[in-house]
């Protein structure tokens, strides 16, 4: 093989090398024109324009790809900015870090982020388990694997897998429940039925349990499909990872082992599975918790049944005609008492409180730490919103003032020192101090990210730096 030593060559080939390395180390970061509110892209090294203004949205990049929104519609741009599918798809989703669905005319479809398509456009639903796929197309259910081919056939109105811990017996291991004309069973991967398709109701459990409803009696098996508790005594069971199971006969419920041996008598008016080692109970017309011994740790004189969420669980009382709410850790102490008109459960680490027209927020201890004092409260980006008479502060999780309240809006960023603010129609950016860092002087402007942020002044879009000054 000969080799071309011609110095123009060897010159062209090295400004393409160039470019090619130029073109590769390029970071897109999305950015819009606030003159139009289109989208486009930058190189956040360089600031040069990779891509002009022209979608209606474009998502952040994640594994080398970017969805883009033109009117309604969805597509996919690669880092270059290059179209590799065309805004026409009416939805996306992240199947995982390797995977993509997109949906269209009601049809869903996976591809692949080079957009190679794995599944066409012909099912109606898809839902990805590892490397099953559950899929309907129109009339019946089955699954299948990302190469197509069949692992239980189309012959189910409905297919559930439930995922259980892997073992060494059972390294692949799926609880799938199936379901022909209302009537359900399970069965394995293999096709091989474990449970007979002959219930009402089905549902799986922990610890590999399943409970099964047949002519309104429930019974307990196993995921293998064997009777633990048959289908011929209660109208009523329930099991959590606890081992005591909650049960009703006859209007009454208790709670029972696997041997059916009583172990909380069957008094109650409702019952159910025991969570953090309490067990919820009604009786006359009122919810409070007990423990495996049948003590009450939480009295009987609730509205609403206890429920946990991150080990705590919120009361609701009755006071003088009216509502009221408190809190109980999982080890039964009280971290408030009966003073609050309105409480939101612990879905993050602090929960939403009012009293009268005001609210505040609590931590896990129960302790109040934004005070019980403003018209409104929202959390945002590990910082809390503040907001009286349609003026807002900012302050942190430990109730910390970082803005007085004295802004129109406040946008808390993610990762940046710098916050955008309003005052009145004009934006401006603080730091965590309070201080004015670039002037309140922009028509309009974008939380900073990317270490850049986009504002609009005397009608030009432009962006700056965390100095304010133009890139």
């Amino acid at each position: 093989m000969s080799v071309n030593k011609n110095p123009s060559y060897i010159l062209i080939l090295m400004i393409c090398s160039l470019i090619s390395l130029t073109v590769s180390a390029q970071t897109p970061v999305p950015t819009i024109d606030l003159t139009n509110f289109k989208w486009g892209l930058k190189d956040s090294a360089t600031n040069a324009v990779i891509l002009k203004p022209t979608y209606d949205y474009i998502t952040k990049y994640e594994n080398g790809i970017s969805f883009v929104k033109q009117g309604e519609l969805y597509g996919v741009i690669n880092k270059l900015g290059k179209e590799i599918a065309q805004p026409i798809y009416d939805n996306y989703s992240w199947v995982n870090d390797t995977l993509i669905k997109l949906k269209k005319d009601d049809l869903y479809a996976l591809f692949t982020l080079e957009m190679k398509e794995v599944m066409p456009f012909v099912f109606n639903s898809i839902f990805v388990y590892g490397v099953y796929l559950v899929v309907n197309d129109g009339e019946k259910s089955g699954v299948i694997d990302l190469h197509g081919d069949i692992i239980i056939p189309f012959i189910y109105d409905d297919i559930s897998l439930e995922y259980k811990k892997p073992s060494l017996e059972a390294p692949d291991s799926y609880g799938v429940r199936v379901t022909i004309n209302n009537k359900m069973g399970t069965i394995d991967l293999y096709h091989n039925a474990l449970i007979p398709m002959d219930y009402e109701g089905l549902e799986f459990k922990p610890n590999n349990h399943v409970i099964v409803l047949k002519d309104k009696k429930f019974g307990l098996m196993s995921h293998s499909g064997q009777f633990i508790i048959p289908l011929n005594k209660y109208d009523f069971l329930d099991i959590s990872s606890d081992d005591i199971i909650a049960a009703g006969i006859d209007d009454k419920y208790g709670y029972i082992n696997a041997s059916e041996e009583i172990i909380i008598p069957f008094i109650y008016e409702q019952t159910m599975a025991f969570k953090y080692g309490l067990g919820a109970v009604q009786l006359d017309g009122l919810w409070g918790a007990i423990n495996k011994l049948n003590e009450l740790v939480i009295p009987l004189e609730h509205e609403t049944p206890i429920q946990y969420h991150r080990g705590i669980t919120q009361l609701e009382k009755r006071i003088n005609g009216s509502s009221k709410f408190a809190f109980v850790n999982e080890e039964g102490e009280w971290l408030s008492d009966f003073v609050y008109d309105e409480a939101e459960i612990f879905r993050h680490p602090y929960a939403k409180v009012r009293i009268g027209e005001r609210w505040g927020l609590i931590n896990l201890k129960g302790e109040v730490v934004i005070p019980i004092q403003f018209d409104k409260v929202t959390v945002s980006k590990e910082c809390i919103i503040v907001m009286n008479d349609y003026q807002q502060g900012l302050c942190d999780l430990e109730g910390n003032i970082i803005l007085p309240m004295e802004y129109s809006f406040i946008y808390p960023p993610q990762n940046h020192h710098l916050i955008m603010v309003r005052n009145g129609i004009k934006y401006g950016y603080v730091n965590h101090s309070g201080d004015i860092i670039i002037p309140i002087i922009y028509e309009n402007a974008r939380s900073f990210a990317y270490g850049r942020a986009t504002v609009l002044l005397e009608g030009e879009s432009f962006e700056i730096n965390a100095k304010g000054e133009r890139l």
